[in-house]
């Protein structure tokens, strides 16, 4: 074999090597960057979520309680509103969910299961956690 041959072999494969190099990095940071965006977009509708909740219980309720009425009303329900408010969000956010589970909740609707009683016993057990950011496949 040449040495031209070889020279163009061996600059062929530092080449290849780089291209793969590159690509792995280029991989890693826009993973890295894509849990960010998910991250932060969680961050942006839990926080309307709670604002919601917190106009319900601020604004909304004193309204409706002044109305001394026998029938419930779920709109006084600081979660209801949350859940309404999320409903809607979610026709342009599919995938996010917004639930309020508890272990022994008033709503059986809002019982936790599964990964959900792992959660809410790891933040039992650990008052200093403020929160868990993950994945469940």
């Amino acid at each position: 074999m040449k040495l031209q041959t070889r020279l163009e072999l061996v600059i062929l494969v530092i080449f290849l090597c780089g291209w793969i190099i590159a690509g792995l990095i280029t991989y890693a940071v826009e993973q890295q960057n894509a849990r960010k965006e998910v991250v932060h977009t969680a961050e942006v509708l839990l926080s309307t979520a709670v604002a919601a909740r917190d106009y319900t219980t601020d604004q909304v309720r004193p309204l409706l309680r002044e109305l001394e009425t026998e029938e419930f009303l779920p709109q006084t329900v600081p979660s209801y509103a949350a859940q309404q408010l999320f409903k809607g969000l979610n026709q342009q956010y599919d995938g996010y969910t917004y639930a309020e589970r508890a272990l022994n909740p008033t709503n059986l609707k809002d019982l936790a299961e599964g990964w959900q009683v792992e959660l809410i016993r790891e933040f039992i057990s650990n008052p200093d956690l403020k929160e868990i950011i993950g994945q469940r496949s």
